[in-house]
Protein backbone atom coordinates (compact mmCIF):
# COMPACT_ATOMS: atom_id res chain seq x y z
CA UNK A 1 0.00 0.00 0.00
CA UNK A 2 3.18 2.30 0.83
CA UNK A 3 4.64 1.72 -2.21
CA UNK A 4 1.49 2.95 -4.69
CA UNK A 5 0.67 6.02 -2.74
CA UNK A 6 4.85 6.61 -3.45
CA UNK A 7 4.27 5.65 -6.81
CA UNK A 8 1.50 7.84 -7.14
CA UNK A 9 2.86 10.88 -5.41
CA UNK A 10 6.41 10.56 -7.77
CA UNK A 11 3.81 10.38 -10.56
CA UNK A 12 2.40 13.54 -9.96
CA UNK A 13 5.44 15.43 -8.91
CA UNK A 14 6.92 14.02 -12.56
CA UNK A 15 3.71 15.50 -13.98
CA UNK A 16 4.19 18.59 -12.36
CA UNK A 17 7.66 18.97 -13.11
CA UNK A 18 7.25 18.31 -16.63
CA UNK A 19 4.67 21.18 -17.12
CA UNK A 20 5.87 24.04 -14.61
CA UNK A 21 9.55 23.12 -15.95
CA UNK A 22 9.12 24.02 -20.19
CA UNK A 23 12.47 23.85 -22.80
CA UNK A 24 11.95 27.95 -22.98
CA UNK A 25 10.83 30.62 -21.27
CA UNK A 26 7.59 32.02 -21.72
CA UNK A 27 6.21 27.64 -22.92
CA UNK A 28 4.50 24.84 -21.28
CA UNK A 29 6.65 21.69 -22.32
CA UNK A 30 3.91 18.37 -22.17
CA UNK A 31 3.40 17.07 -25.71
CA UNK A 32 5.52 14.13 -27.01
CA UNK A 33 6.82 15.31 -29.97
CA UNK A 34 5.83 14.27 -33.92
CA UNK A 35 6.86 15.06 -37.56
CA UNK A 36 8.31 18.35 -37.45
CA UNK A 37 7.99 21.38 -39.99
CA UNK A 38 10.12 24.43 -40.00
CA UNK A 39 11.19 27.08 -41.39
CA UNK A 40 10.93 27.45 -45.59
CA UNK A 41 8.71 23.87 -45.35
CA UNK A 42 5.45 23.87 -47.45
CA UNK A 43 2.90 23.58 -44.71
CA UNK A 44 0.87 20.46 -45.68
CA UNK A 45 -2.89 21.24 -45.16
CA UNK A 46 -5.51 19.46 -42.82
CA UNK A 47 -9.25 19.57 -43.08
CA UNK A 48 -11.46 19.33 -39.41
CA UNK A 49 -14.41 20.91 -37.92
CA UNK A 50 -14.08 24.41 -35.81
CA UNK A 51 -16.05 25.06 -32.22
CA UNK A 52 -18.62 26.61 -34.35
CA UNK A 53 -19.13 23.58 -36.87
CA UNK A 54 -18.06 25.32 -39.53
CA UNK A 55 -15.56 22.89 -41.89
CA UNK A 56 -12.36 24.11 -41.88
CA UNK A 57 -10.07 22.49 -44.88
CA UNK A 58 -6.33 24.56 -44.42
CA UNK A 59 -5.98 24.27 -48.41
CA UNK A 60 -8.61 26.65 -49.05
CA UNK A 61 -6.42 29.16 -47.77
CA UNK A 62 -2.61 28.05 -47.90
CA UNK A 63 -0.95 29.58 -50.69
CA UNK A 64 -3.56 32.12 -50.98
CA UNK A 65 -3.07 33.81 -47.97
CA UNK A 66 -0.83 34.56 -44.89
CA UNK A 67 -1.91 32.21 -42.25
CA UNK A 68 -0.74 32.16 -38.33
CA UNK A 69 -1.43 29.14 -36.52
CA UNK A 70 -1.19 29.31 -33.01
CA UNK A 71 -1.21 25.61 -31.06
CA UNK A 72 -3.00 26.53 -27.12
CA UNK A 73 -4.41 25.23 -23.95
CA UNK A 74 -6.78 26.63 -21.29
CA UNK A 75 -4.35 25.65 -18.97
CA UNK A 76 -1.43 27.02 -20.71
CA UNK A 77 -0.62 30.68 -19.29
CA UNK A 78 1.49 31.97 -22.10
CA UNK A 79 -1.23 30.72 -24.33
CA UNK A 80 -4.10 32.55 -22.51
CA UNK A 81 -1.08 35.53 -22.45
CA UNK A 82 -0.53 35.93 -26.25
CA UNK A 83 -4.21 35.99 -27.20
CA UNK A 84 -4.79 39.69 -27.19
CA UNK A 85 -1.85 40.32 -29.66
CA UNK A 86 -3.50 37.63 -31.91
CA UNK A 87 -6.95 39.27 -31.60
CA UNK A 88 -5.14 42.28 -32.25
CA UNK A 89 -3.19 41.31 -35.33
CA UNK A 90 -7.04 39.33 -36.69
CA UNK A 91 -9.07 42.40 -36.30
CA UNK A 92 -5.96 44.60 -37.65
CA UNK A 93 -5.21 42.47 -40.94
CA UNK A 94 -7.86 39.83 -41.58
CA UNK A 95 -10.01 41.98 -44.10
CA UNK A 96 -6.72 42.59 -46.04
CA UNK A 97 -5.99 38.16 -46.17
CA UNK A 98 -4.54 37.10 -42.76
CA UNK A 99 -6.27 34.37 -41.44
CA UNK A 100 -5.49 32.72 -37.80
CA UNK A 101 -6.53 29.72 -36.50
CA UNK A 102 -6.47 29.04 -32.83
CA UNK A 103 -5.38 24.88 -32.46
CA UNK A 104 -6.95 24.04 -29.07
CA UNK A 105 -4.90 20.70 -27.73
CA UNK A 106 -6.78 20.72 -24.66
CA UNK A 107 -7.30 16.72 -25.11
CA UNK A 108 -8.85 16.08 -21.28
CA UNK A 109 -11.65 18.42 -22.38
CA UNK A 110 -15.12 17.92 -24.76
CA UNK A 111 -15.74 20.74 -27.10
CA UNK A 112 -18.68 22.06 -25.18
CA UNK A 113 -16.20 23.13 -22.03
CA UNK A 114 -13.65 24.51 -24.38
CA UNK A 115 -16.68 27.14 -26.24
CA UNK A 116 -17.60 27.82 -22.46
CA UNK A 117 -13.71 29.12 -22.14
CA UNK A 118 -14.19 30.95 -25.62
CA UNK A 119 -17.18 32.53 -25.40
CA UNK A 120 -16.21 33.76 -21.22
CA UNK A 121 -12.75 35.10 -22.66
CA UNK A 122 -12.28 38.77 -21.25
CA UNK A 123 -12.04 39.72 -25.07
CA UNK A 124 -14.32 38.08 -28.26
CA UNK A 125 -12.08 36.05 -30.19
CA UNK A 126 -13.07 36.68 -33.58
CA UNK A 127 -10.73 33.89 -34.71
CA UNK A 128 -11.67 30.06 -35.69
CA UNK A 129 -10.55 27.73 -32.32
CA UNK A 130 -10.36 24.07 -33.26
CA UNK A 131 -10.19 21.74 -31.11
CA UNK A 132 -7.29 18.99 -31.75
CA UNK A 133 -8.38 16.69 -29.16
CA UNK A 134 -6.77 13.74 -30.55
CA UNK A 135 -3.31 15.72 -31.43
CA UNK A 136 -3.99 15.23 -35.30
CA UNK A 137 -2.47 18.63 -36.34
CA UNK A 138 0.17 18.91 -33.66
CA UNK A 139 1.92 15.72 -34.81
CA UNK A 140 1.23 16.69 -38.38
CA UNK A 141 3.51 19.56 -37.72
CA UNK A 142 5.32 18.64 -34.73
CA UNK A 143 4.38 20.93 -32.11
CA UNK A 144 5.54 19.44 -28.64
CA UNK A 145 5.77 22.49 -26.89
CA UNK A 146 2.23 25.44 -25.73
CA UNK A 147 2.63 27.76 -27.18
CA UNK A 148 3.84 27.42 -30.46
CA UNK A 149 3.07 29.84 -33.38
CA UNK A 150 3.61 28.86 -37.03
CA UNK A 151 3.31 31.71 -39.65
CA UNK A 152 3.05 30.53 -43.14
CA UNK A 153 3.87 33.19 -46.16
CA UNK A 154 0.95 33.59 -49.42
CA UNK A 155 3.31 31.14 -51.00
CA UNK A 156 2.05 28.44 -48.65
CA UNK A 157 5.93 28.03 -46.81
CA UNK A 158 6.70 28.45 -43.35
CA UNK A 159 8.15 31.49 -42.24
CA UNK A 160 8.70 31.24 -38.37
CA UNK A 161 7.74 28.44 -36.30
CA UNK A 162 7.72 30.01 -32.95
CA UNK A 163 7.94 28.11 -29.38
CA UNK A 164 6.86 29.63 -26.00
CA UNK A 165 5.70 33.43 -25.50
CA UNK A 166 7.13 36.11 -23.64
CA UNK A 167 6.06 39.79 -23.96
CA UNK A 168 9.50 40.43 -26.19
CA UNK A 169 7.53 37.78 -28.93
CA UNK A 170 4.60 40.39 -29.55
CA UNK A 171 7.10 42.41 -31.44
CA UNK A 172 8.63 39.72 -33.20
CA UNK A 173 4.78 37.89 -34.27
CA UNK A 174 4.01 42.13 -35.46
CA UNK A 175 6.98 42.06 -37.29
CA UNK A 176 6.15 39.11 -39.20
CA UNK A 177 3.22 39.54 -39.75
CA UNK A 178 3.40 43.45 -40.40
CA UNK A 179 5.86 42.40 -43.28
CA UNK A 180 4.03 39.95 -44.77
CA UNK A 181 0.91 41.85 -45.05
CA UNK A 182 2.91 44.60 -47.09
CA UNK A 183 3.45 44.95 -50.52
CA UNK A 184 7.06 44.44 -50.36
CA UNK A 185 6.42 40.97 -48.64
CA UNK A 186 10.77 41.40 -47.32
CA UNK A 187 12.19 38.81 -44.68
CA UNK A 188 11.57 40.21 -41.11
CA UNK A 189 15.41 41.65 -40.35
CA UNK A 190 14.89 41.25 -36.54
CA UNK A 191 18.34 39.98 -34.67
CA UNK A 192 16.22 37.39 -33.10
CA UNK A 193 14.98 35.15 -36.27
CA UNK A 194 16.68 31.77 -34.51
CA UNK A 195 13.11 31.02 -33.71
Amino acid sequence: MKEKKTHIVFMIILAAMLIIAPSQPGAASFLEPGGKIGQGDALPPFRTIDLSGEEVDMADHIGRKVILLDFWSIYCAPCVKEMPVLIELYNKYNKKGLEVFGISLDSHFNARRLTKFVEGYKEQIPYPIIHDARSEIRRMYGVSTLPTTIIIDPDGKVRLFHIGFIEEDEQLINEYIGQLMSAGETEPTSSTLSH
